[in-house]
């Protein structure tokens, strides 16, 4: 039953994706859309730029926020704290 549910899940996914990304625009407003512009593209750049180099990069954000997590750690389980 678990399997069949996971099946069938997917396969309602899907169907709803392609209709969703792939179907006719059947409203005026999503026809009007235009393109993305060069300032939205620079900042979605941007975010990603910052995404990617966090990812690769963590330790000066973690350097950042380590003290509070050794404080909640310590709150949380006794004796773990610093």
């Amino acid at each position: 039953l678990g399997a069949g549910g996971v099946i069938l899940g997917a396969l309602y996914m899907l169907t709803m994706f392609r209709r969703v990304m792939h179907g006719p625009v059947t409203t005026d407003a999503v026809r009007d859309l235009t393109p993305v512009t060069l300032r939205e593209g620079l900042s979605l750049a941007a975010f990603i730029a910052g995404i990617l180099v966090l990812g690769v990069w963590p330790a000066p954000w973690l350097a950042v926020i380590q003290p509070d997590l050794v404080r909640v750690l310590g709150l949380v389980v006794p004796g773990a704290g610093g």
